[in-house]
């Protein structure tokens, strides 16, 4: 016996979770005055003895310096959907790193789009900063191995009601490295226009 019918199940109109979303940014390297230093680097310039300590290397310890016009972007994506990884890629020998940040944006506005086609346009000068689940913003990409788009899928959430109304977007770098750490408290990035 059925506890209920399946003909009195009407489905939720809103296929949106409000008070969901998270913030992502992207940044195009032509717009930047070069990268910023690591809290190494800078330890070491002031004193070539000094001590570095375990993950100087991938903390940045300056702000973005933008020329005239530029800044990070911001796309609202949706929590628990954007993560972050660091793969392996290549031979033994000649292992290279790819950072990679996945996430989904939510919306087919025409703001939305224009994000997609803004991200697409200047895939190869891309930087990205994410904040992941544990709360550490990474910058990933540097002016030497920017970020490209390599995948987006989505748009209005299809006929049956069920599909997410947005993009699925995959952004990558190839680089010798994994990816950074920044402090966004201490070095804000611009979020409007240089002047």
């Amino acid at each position: 016996m059925s506890f209920f019918s399946l003909a009195t199940i009407n489905k939720c109109p809103n296929t949106r979770t409000p008070g969901l979303s998270s913030t992502g940014y992207f940044g195009l390297f032509p717009e930047m005055d070069g990268y910023p230093d690591t809290v190494a680097q800078l330890k070491l310039a002031a004193d070539p003895a000094g001590e570095v300590l375990p993950g100087d290397k991938k903390k940045l310890g300056e702000a973005f310096v933008y020329k005239t016009g530029g800044y990070h972007r911001t796309i609202p994506i949706l929590v628990d959907t954007g993560d972050t990884a660091n793969n392996s890629v290549g031979e033994i020998g000649s292992l290279m790193n790819e950072g990679v940040y996945r996430g989904f944006i939510e919306g087919d506005e025409d703001q939305v789009r224009e994000w997609i086609d803004c991200l697409k346009a200047h895939s190869g000068c891309l930087h990205i900063l994410a904040k992941t689940k544990s709360g550490q913003t990474v910058s990933i990409g540097t002016p030497d191995y920017p970020v490209y788009v390599r995948s987006y899928a989505g748009g209005s959430g299809g006929g049956s009601g069920d599909a997410k109304v947005g993009y699925n977007i995959v952004l990558y770098t190839g680089n010798p490295d994994t990816y950074q750490s920044i402090d966004l408290t201490e070095f804000p990035i611009g979020l409007e226009p240089a002047v």
